[in-house]
């Protein structure tokens, strides 16, 4: 890369040059998505007419294969600038667009068989590292069997630290806790029932696949995560793994009790809301069954000060749950309403038994 005080310019194999063609829009997808993961700069499709489109104002034949007849692609950190259209009383988004130069320009040949590249800029004016692609979208994006995978996890509420750690070993994606939430909301709307009599043991044995992957592949599992796996299922460890286990488990809680040691050196002791319990497990029989967590020498378990936070809906059904009790206590007023006037019916139906009887008394 040739640097330019500001300017970023990409020399390599992967770059797209003016004049070079390409045979259908696939091949021109594969050579760009091969172009993003070496380079790491990534493209948005500006401005496209497709052959459809096209057919209005030319009658040169274009082959299916091309698909557009035009289309223009910039850098996600560039291309179209919107212009705010609020008054400036509200915080406008931030957004990662900063007028980047580079563009990728294509049309159909004159035969209409090759899609050619009509011009071309590979100046960038934005860092190009790892470190500032990590946290874009099209770095984190899954494969279809990796997407379908996640759903199924997510659907039988596994936990999503260890959600993130399997995708991280498997896929190399780098998702985050609210990379996994947005899925859930998409997921919600066409989601199907889980049955709830199977859904606790499918998710036992889901949690112990991914406890077992993350420790044959070495992975990092937060203390947290173990205790709820543990409160789900108590998991067999294989033997292999329970040296790994123990291992991440004491480097988890000497990094946790260091941190709040360092804490509460600074005079924020008193103030502290935390408190620990060590308990010290030792020459255990083999055939008893044991927690997963309390299999390590020594364990630190965090008081819970607060409550669990619960989902606002449910997962199954989409139903609220503020909602769903509002209904019940309208259902309930109106219920009691239908008492009280069932009650004042009886007493009218016993005033007229009376009367009736009265009636009858003087006739005779």
């Amino acid at each position: 890369m040739a640097h330019n005080d500001l300017l970023i310019e990409i020399q390599s194999e992967y770059c797209f040059r003016p004049q070079e063609c390409f045979n259908s829009y696939e091949e021109f997808l594969a050579k760009m998505e091969q172009h993003s993961s070496k380079d790491l700069v990534y493209y948005w499709r500006r401005d496209s007419r497709t052959i459809e489109g096209a057919a209005l104002k030319t009658s040169r034949p274009i082959a299916p294969a091309l698909r557009y007849y035009s289309v223009r692609y910039s850098c996600i950190f560039g291309g179209q600038k919107f212009e705010p259209k609020s008054s400036g009383a509200k915080k406008l988004r931030q957004s990662i667009r900063n007028d980047c130069p580079a563009y990728i320009a294509l049309r159909a040949s004159k035969c209409g068989q090759q899609l050619v590249v009509i011009s071309v800029s590979n100046i960038h004016n934005h860092d190009i590292s790892v470190e500032n692609t990590r946290n874009l979208a099209h770095t984190k994006k899954l494969s279809s069997d990796m997407k379908h995978e996640v759903n199924v996890l997510l659907m039988h509420n596994v936990d999503k630290k260890l959600i993130r750690e399997y995708v991280r070993l498997k896929d190399g994606k780098e998702l985050t806790t609210k990379d996994l939430c947005n899925i859930v909301a998409s997921l919600r709307k066409n989601v199907l029932p889980v049955d709830s009599s199977s859904q606790s043991s499918k998710t036992a044995e889901l949690t112990s696949k991914l406890i077992n992957y993350i420790s044959h592949h070495e992975g990092s599992i937060p203390i947290k995560a173990l205790e709820s796996a543990n409160e789900i299922v108590g998991l067999d460890v294989p033997e292999a793994a329970e040296s790994v286990f123990s291992e991440m488990v004491e480097e988890r809680l000497l990094e946790d009790f260091d941190e709040d040691d360092s804490r509460d050196c600074g005079g924020n002791l008193a103030e502290s809301n935390h408190e620990y319990v060590i308990q010290i497990v030792d020459d255990v029989p083999r055939e008893e069954e044991i927690p997963l967590v309390t299999k390590c020498q020594s364990r630190i378990q965090e008081r819970r000060t607060r409550t669990r936070w619960k989902a606002p809906s449910c997962f199954a059904c989409g139903s609220n749950n503020r909602l769903v009790r509002a209904q019940l206590e309208v259902l309930r007023a109106r219920r009691d309403k239908l008492r009280e006037q069932t009650a004042l019916l009886r007493l009218k139906k016993r005033k007229l038994q009376l009367e009736i009887e009265v009636l009858n008394r003087t006739c005779t």
